[in-house]
């Protein structure tokens, strides 16, 4: 830190103990948030997200944590409801985007037109649900029951012509269901054979926009897969596993093409499906514009901050890892 002008934190489900409990992102949070007061370095924390907090140890390192920091900002109203309803006083703190809406505009560039003879393609992302089924009996049931809904979703795309590329963003956890899913639909008999369904997995940001900017349509549940679609202009469903997903579809004007992944109906999201590809087009105007308005608040933000911290400063940038890539 003592190389450093300042400490800026970001991430989307940066504020959570999901999986991991105080120990893991709630700790390192408040050591390097200790660290920037200790150096008497300015501390940031921007467009962050927010999440249930489960541990009474995790929501005290969290609020030390930002009682410590100079600037606040909240991914969307939600998050910062979240703090104030574990007693920190966020009230009078700012609500950004997410920073991903600041990509490169060239990256949407990379949008592929689909001619009238083209095969085209829809883009299914894919989710540790229920942590494969690892703990018990009961979780085990779910996800056998969330694999069997995706080869059927499949399946129907591949008899009606389209192609399937499969989606990850988080190796660590979503590579394992990739395979199950692979081998789920081989044992259907599914395709995978002539070259319809494609999932070979992205291994950088880059590569995973590529694969999403390729797709027609995306039906996805990681926050960053919905997200993603959006910059590029995709028409986007939402198995959503976090209120995040609704809150970011619901703001674009897509909060009638969400489901939960509890329980999420095939037939349902089929028939969701077919209703966005037939609006697309006079719903992502209003996607568009929101899109455009997003960059514009980051940008603002940006000048309050940088500006703020000076021409030529260092900025240490902590995103400690999470489960969203």
């Amino acid at each position: 830190m003592w190389r450093a002008d300042a400490l800026l934190m970001s991430g989307t489900g940066m504020l959570a103990d999901s999986g991991e409990g105080p120990s893991g992102l709630p700790y390192e949070i408040l050591k390097w948030s200790l660290a920037a007061w200790l150096c008497r370095r300015r501390l940031l924390f921007v467009s962050v997200g927010v999440e249930p907090m489960l541990h009474w140890l995790s929501r005290f390192f969290i609020r030390t944590s930002l009682r410590l920091a100079g600037y606040r900002s909240y991914r969307d109203a939600q998050s910062r409801a979240l703090l104030q309803r574990i007693g920190f006083p966020a009230g009078g703190d700012a609500v950004y985007p997410d920073l991903a809406f600041s990509l490169p505009a060239s990256l949407a560039d990379r949008v592929v037109p689909h001619g009238p003879s083209a095969r085209p393609t829809v883009a299914v992302g894919l989710y540790d649900y229920c942590g494969r089924g690892a703990v018990s009996a009961v979780q085990a049931q779910a996800y056998r029951g969330y694999l069997d809904k995706l080869c059927t979703l499949v399946h129907w795309l591949l008899e009606r012509g389209y192609s399937v590329r499969i989606i990850i963003s988080d190796l660590s956890y979503d590579e394992d269901v990739r395979l199950d899913l692979r081998a789920a639909l081989e044992a259907r008999g599914g395709g995978l054979a002539a070259g319809r369904v494609i999932d070979e997995p992205a291994t950088s940001v880059d590569a995973l926009v590529g694969q999403i900017a390729e797709a027609e349509l995306v039906v996805a549940t990681r926050f960053h897969h919905v997200l993603l679609a959006l910059f590029l202009g995709k028409p986007v469903l939402s198995v959503s596993y976090n209120a995040k997903n609704d809150a970011l579809m619901a703001e674009v004007g897509l909060a009638g093409f969400c489901q939960s992944i509890d329980g999420f109906d095939v037939e349902r999201l089929i028939q969701q499906l077919q209703t966005l590809r037939n609006e697309w087009a006079r719903l992502c105007e209003g996607v568009r514009a929101r899109t455009s308005q997003s960059r514009a608040e980051l940008e603002r933000q940006y000048a309050l901050i940088f500006g703020s911290t000076g021409g030529g400063a260092t900025l240490a940038a902590a995103a400690p890892a999470s489960r969203e890539a």
